[in-house]
């Protein structure tokens, strides 16, 4: 038997041939419909936008000059969103509004294969500055949440979170202590062999007695092998843009138990038994990464 490996782009992509050559220099606050529509203005390809949920607003700054494309993936980036394209809609969703937990669980030497766990420091941050709105005297509320793990790590500063919902700096404080990971990021990647249909806004809950893990897990890639290949679906986790904070902090500990490893670690767990056969029908999810 022959294979031939075929690689097709998707029609959303075809979002990079749109340049907005307007650029918008001076520094301000942009809420993700302002920061959309600027990047679409003028689009004669035929595609539309949206944003789904509740989203923070960023201040940004030199605002132009890159495709579609470029918008869209920078938009799910800064606002923490999740980009998702049904041919030429181009949409970016909330977590909240996205992930959805339909009582799939993965459990060890169940209806799991391999489960690779992987941890690096790239993206570790333990020091946030947030402005909130401007008070009726012209002042603007401002917040700093330091991580405990400053001691640890190092003062490693985030981009500054500008968000006009908070009018108090105990509240914009408590809000800047999620848009920072202040531990090593963590990915899960799992061969997945059974019979229940997973979907590409899917949340799992992961029990894996071996690794001491017992979280729910927010999906970011999928990948499906041709049913020849015979080989079983590929499912992607990551704590990255916030999620999977509670495993990521247990491997963290687990890390620090065992002689101190490199932060990069890696395992790899062989593991038995059955999950599902999904497809994509035209459908992308994106991941910045």
């Amino acid at each position: 038997m022959q294979y031939k490996e075929i690689i097709a782009q998707h029609i959303s992509f075809s979002c990079a041939d749109h340049v907005q050559y307007d650029v918008v220099e001076p520094e301000r606050v942009y809420d993700i419909w302002q920061y959309l529509n600027h990047g679409i203005e003028g689009d004669e390809l035929g595609f539309t936008i949206e944003a789904r949920g509740d989203f923070p607003k960023v201040s940004m700054s030199s605002v132009g000059r890159q495709s579609l494309l470029e918008y869209v993936q920078n938009a799910a980036e800064k606002f923490g969103g999740i980009f998702y394209a049904n041919n030429k809609h181009l949409v970016i969703y909330s977590p909240a509004e996205w992930y959805q937990y339909n009582g799939i669980d993965l459990r060890y030497q169940f209806n799991t294969a391999t489960v690779k766990l992987s941890s690096n420091t790239y993206n570790l941050k333990t020091y946030i500055k947030g402005f909130g709105a401007t008070k009726e005297n012209g002042t603007v509320v401002e917040a700093i949440y330091v991580s405990p793990n400053v001691s640890k790590y190092g003062r490693r500063k985030a981009e500054p979170v500008s968000d006009g919902r908070f009018y108090y700096s105990v509240n914009l404080q408590e809000y800047l202590k999620t848009q920072i990971l202040d531990v090593p990021e963590t990915s899960i990647d799992i061969q997945y062999t059974g019979s229940e249909p997973i979907s590409e806004n899917e949340q799992l809950y992961l029990i894996h007695e071996g690794l001491g893990y017992e979280s729910m897990l927010s999906l970011k890639r999928m990948t499906f092998y041709h049913p020849y290949t015979n080989q079983p679906p590929e499912l992607g986790f990551s704590n990255k843009l916030l999620d999977m904070v509670t495993i990521q902090r247990q491997a963290h500990r687990r890390y620090n138990n065992m002689n101190k490893r490199l932060e990069s670690t890696r395992f790899e767990v062989q593991q038995v038994t059955g999950i599902a056969n999904t497809a994509l029908s035209g459908d992308v999810v994106g991941e910045v990464t």
